[in-house]
Formats: C-alpha cells, structure tokens, sequence
C-alpha cells in the first residue's frame, strides 16, 4: 500500500493557484517590474509573516519557522526609493497548527523560485548587499526546507484538508499582492 506524502497532496492541490501566482510575478527585466514585485511580495510577506509571529506552531516543529524576509524586504524597498504599500490580504487570522503547515508550505517553497529571481535581480543591478537581500536570504540553501519537510510528516494533530486550504488561501493572497503595480516613490 503506497502512501502519498503531505507534501505531494500540498502540491498537486495547490499547482493551479500556484500557477497563478507564478504568472503574476513575470521575469524580472525592467527596473519598473522589479520594483513592482518588491512591493507586492512586501506587502504579501509582511502580513503573512505577521499572522505566523504568534501562530501555534506543532510541537514536532521544535522551533523551526519558514525563513523571515519581510525586514530584508523593506531593505531592499529603500535601496529602490520606494516604499511599502500595505494590502488587505486573506490570510487565515489566528491559523491553527494544520493551517500554519499549509502557509509554510508556500513560504518555504519559495525558496526554490527565490534561485531563479536573483539571477534576474543580479542582472538589473541587485545583489544580497543592495536591493536582493530578500532573495539571498532565501536561496542560500535548501536545509530549511528539507526541515521543514520532515516537520510537515511528523505534525499531530494535523487535518491535510485544512492545511490545503491554507496553502490555497495563502497563494491566493500572494497572487492579489502582485495583483497591480502598488508602489509609491518617496
């Protein structure tokens, strides 16, 4: 009897809001979209990032958290002269322990695209000392991922049906953050 893991059910429930998502954050060629994705992504992390500071993480989780860079980000909006532009998001309130796995299923995958963006980043001028830090602190490597991973299949109690619609819920709101340019220069 063959077991499907959390992570694959998260994926494969998830692909088509994360193909949204993907499609919103377009390659990075112009100094316009760049910093109009800074902003969208600020204005995604931060709320996001809010609502996980004092969420009840598993206790199998043992202190691991996805990786922080809405701070890195508001680095990366001055470098750029421009500043963050708030967004109601709909990301759950208070998320419970199966919820705050299917939000950081999506915060901590976005390691993966974070490899290929500051490559982009890199050729309009940005590195993890000015205008990228966000993205260096997310593709330095994938231990907290692999981490994260194996947080995911320990976590008790969990309710994969909610943890989906958190995931859903969370690309969701990274999709309306990207959704128009939203920045505003000082």
């Amino acid at each position: 009897m063959s077991t499907v893991s959390r992570r694959t059910v998260l994926r494969d429930q998830t692909s088509e809001a994360h193909a949204t998502l993907d499609a919103r954050v377009s390659p990075l060629l112009s100094a316009e979209g760049y910093r109009d994705y800074l902003v969208g992504l600020h204005a995604f992390r931060h709320a996001t990032e809010e609502r996980l500071r004092t969420a009840a993480f598993p206790a199998e989780f043992d202190g691991w958290a996805p990786t922080r860079i809405a701070a890195h980000l508001q680095d990366d909006l001055a470098d750029l002269d421009a500043t963050p532009a708030p967004v109601a998001l709909p990301i759950p309130e208070a998320p419970d322990q199966s919820e705050v796995c299917g939000i950081a299923y999506v915060l901590e995958g976005s390691a993966f695209g974070a490899r290929i963006l500051i490559r982009m980043a890199r050729e309009l001028g940005h590195d993890e000392t000015r205008g990228a830090r966000h993205l260096a602190a997310q593709s330095r490597n994938l231990d907290n991922w692999r981490r994260f991973q194996a947080c995911l299949d320990s976590a008790e109690p969990f309710d994969l049906d909610r943890a989906v619609t958190a995931a859903q819920a969370t690309f969701r709101a990274a999709s309306l953050a990207f959704e128009r340019p939203v920045y505003a220069s000082v």
